[in-house]
């Protein structure tokens, strides 16, 4: 009865609040279904890596189009991911665990609501990059703040993980 009661409350104080009813269909339904769902993609915690940079909403074809044009050290390998968006993502590969040598960069709120608990530190390029203007973080705020992090967290043995969301409009610029 008090979950009831609790749910009504909430319900009558936030009726008219989008993000909250988007943030409650999440929750709810969207998480639900990702971790009954079966996945045959990588796990990004198996892979051999000491900085992982994922490109959120970022079409690889288009992104290999345009790393040609940089001079940038490493290689460029094609996976296909444990989700097809970014809940589903968070949870296939960090829900079951604490990792200790991770820190995130992001500038997607999800990793902090749902996974706040599950790494070292986490840099919400969101709570303080928001460009209002824009109705986004642009992405050399996310850019910024992960080279900020490399330097202040350079120890670390899995540098950084960080969400780039739309770099390549900031490679494009």
């Amino acid at each position: 009865m008090n979950k009831l009661k609790h749910y009504i409350t909430e319900i009558r104080k936030n009726w008219k609040n989008r993000n909250w009813w988007e943030d409650r269909f999440i929750h709810y339904v969207i998480e639900s279904y990702y971790k009954k769902k079966p996945n045959r993609g990588i796990y990004v915690m198996g892979e051999d890596w000491d900085n992982l940079i994922i490109l959120d909403a970022c079409r690889y074809d288009m992104f290999e189009k345009e790393i040609r044009n940089w001079e940038i050290d490493g290689r460029l390998e094609y996976r296909i991911s444990r989700g097809t968006c970014t809940v589903e993502f968070l949870f296939e590969n960090f829900s079951n665990g604490y990792f200790r040598d991770i820190v995130y960069v992001t500038a997607n709120p999800f990793v902090s609501i749902y996974l706040k608990e599950n790494f070292y530190k986490i840099i919400p390029v969101w709570d303080f990059g928001w460009n209002e203007k824009l109705n986004t973080v642009p992405p050399d705020a996310t850019y910024d703040a992960t080279l900020n992090t490399i330097l202040k967290y350079n120890k670390k043995k899995k540098d950084i993980l960080s969400t780039l969301c739309n770099l390549i409009n900031l490679l494009l610029d």
